[in-house]
């Protein structure tokens, strides 16, 4: 949301346009978040509002300190800047509610829905108008990719960073937002993958004491119970604990993960030389690579190998968390405008000629 990174957007959306097509808004965007990162649907409000939309968001009464705090400065805004946004946005605090959620998406033109595959689907079922189209963003999984290779030939003052980053990505929203990895893949042969993996979680867990994060009881012992479960039913060869706050499960092959995650600083870790294997693993669940070591041709050479499958975002490891305009592999600029297309009458030249 920082005014460079605006006028950013504006212009790739100018660039979107022409004379014979013109994006214009769709009308009126109805925004439901999900619980685990409420304040995450500020951002497809951003989007629809920039555009010029009429936008309604749904909020929890149940919703996190972050939001509240953010709906507080706005409402401050509103009040001091008689501008557009104080009429265009509408922020309606109720619990699960069919009928009031019935009554708000016969209104929409486009309904945005943040939250697992239940939640998808349960609002699914409740119709939109004909015309109206919906913005969806259910249950998705994310991975990192680093080269062992070249983490093994980094100086330390890299890997420090690197982890750093990493830690960023892991942490914010305890590792429950969409974005975070939650497999950790290293690249290379088996000998120099485990060196590097080894190096890697010591300076990770250092930097996590350093940070003074501390895991709270429950979500330790959410993944204590969570790691013997995958132990026994995923094949799991080996279980690392690093403090309550870090817990790292070695996969042999990749076939054998679930998806299934408790999140709070639980990573699958693997190691092959293989992109096959990668490439076979991917799902279309599977939202975001981060990387390190990676060449941008090596990475094209992969993105074009699932062919759409999955990964949706390739981004260097320190920007799982980034959000863009691009998003799920939706460009909301445009998801959130109707384009008009234009053609120019050929013959006006002719009728002027002849009057």
């Amino acid at each position: 949301m920082r005014r460079a990174r605006l006028m950013e957007f504006r212009s790739h959306f100018s660039d979107l346009q022409s004379s014979e097509s013109l994006l214009l808004p769709r009308g009126v965007v109805f925004h439901v978040p999900p619980r685990n990162v409420s304040s995450i649907t500020i951002y497809s409000w951003l989007m629809s509002a920039l555009v010029g939309n009429i936008n309604i968001i749904r909020v929890s009464s149940s919703s996190s300190p972050e939001l509240d705090t953010i709906i507080r400065l706005y409402n401050d805004l509103v009040e001091s800047w008689p501008g557009p946004m104080r009429t265009n946005t509408l922020i309606i605090r109720f619990e699960h509610n069919d009928d009031v959620t019935r009554r708000l998406s016969a209104l929409a033109d486009v309904r945005v829905i943040w939250g697992g595959d239940d939640t998808v689907n349960r609002l699914r079922a409740i119709p939109l108008a004909p015309a109206a189209k919906e913005v969806t963003f259910p249950d998705r999984h994310s991975l990192a990719v680093i080269s062992a290779s070249r983490y093994s030939g980094a100086e330390p003052s890299e890997r420090d960073r690197l982890t750093g980053r990493f830690y960023n990505d892991l942490f914010w929203f305890d590792q429950t937002a969409c974005s975070s990895p939650r497999v950790l893949v290293w690249l290379g042969p088996e000998t120099v993958c485990r060196e590097a993996s080894a190096d890697f979680l010591q300076r990770l867990s250092s930097y996590i004491t350093r940070s003074g994060y501390n895991a709270a009881l429950g979500a330790e012992l959410k993944k204590r119970a969570f790691s013997c479960a995958a132990i026994l039913d995923q094949g799991v060869t080996s279980y690392q604990r690093f403090g309550n706050e870090l817990t790292v499960l070695d996969l042999p092959k990749l076939e054998t993960l679930t998806r299934a995650h408790c999140g709070g600083g639980l990573l699958f870790q693997h190691c092959t030389s293989d992109w096959d294997e990668l490439v076979r693993f991917v799902a279309r669940r599977d939202q975001t690579l981060t990387y390190y070591g990676l060449s941008p041709g090596e990475l094209s050479h992969f993105a074009r190998k699932l062919n759409g499958r999955g990964i949706d975002r390739i981004v260097p490891v320190g920007q799982a968390l980034n959000f863009d305009y691009i998003w799920d592999g939706y460009d909301l600029l445009q998801e959130f405008t109707r384009r008009t297309h234009i053609v120019a009458d050929r013959h006006e030249d002719t009728y002027a000629h002849a009057k």
